[in-house]
C-alpha cells in the first residue's frame, strides 16, 4: 500500500472549512527493534507484583496506542521473538492502532516477596 517508509495518512472532511487546509499533525519514526525497551517495561511491572491480590497467574497486557510519535511501534520478529523474563505467566502486546494482538514469550521467574521487591526498587 504505501512505501515502506510512510505508515499511514489520515484524511478528514470538515463542513466548517471552506478551503483545503493541509496539517502534519504529528511525525515519528516507528519503533520495530525494541527488545530492551519492552523487557523494561516488563521489569518495572514485575516490580509491583507484590501489591496486587494473590492469584494463581499474573497476565499483563502491554498496549502501545499508536495516536501520537511517541507510541508509534510495530515490533519485528526478534522483538516478538525474543523470551522476555518475568514473574507474568503470560505477556501480551496490543497495537491498538491496528487491534492486533500478540503474545510474548516468558522465561518464567519466581514472584518477589515484598522484601525482594524493595531491594529491586532500590537497585544495586
Amino acid at each position: 500500500m504505501f512505501p515502506y517508509e510512510l505508515d499511514s495518512i489520515g484524511i478528514y472532511r470538515l463542513a466548517s472549512l471552506k478551503r483545503n487546509f493541509w496539517s502534519v499533525s504529528s511525525a515519528g519514526f516507528v519503533q520495530e527493534d525494541f527488545v530492551a525497551e519492552m523487557q523494561a517495561v516488563i521489569s518495572k511491572k514485575d516490580a509491583l507484583i507484590p501489591s496486587y491480590q494473590s492469584c494463581s497467574e499474573y497476565w499483563l497486557l502491554i498496549v502501545s496506542e499508536g495516536n501520537s510519535a511517541s507510541t508509534f511501534f510495530r515490533p519485528s520478529r526478534e522483538t516478538l521473538d525474543h523470551q522476555y523474563r518475568s514473574v507474568f505467566q503470560r505477556i501480551f502486546f496490543l497495537e491498538a492502532f491496528t487491534k492486533k494482538v500478540s503474545e510474548l514469550k516468558v522465561l518464567s521467574l519466581q514472584i518477589p516477596t515484598a522484601h525482594t521487591a524493595s531491594v529491586l526498587d532500590k537497585g544495586p
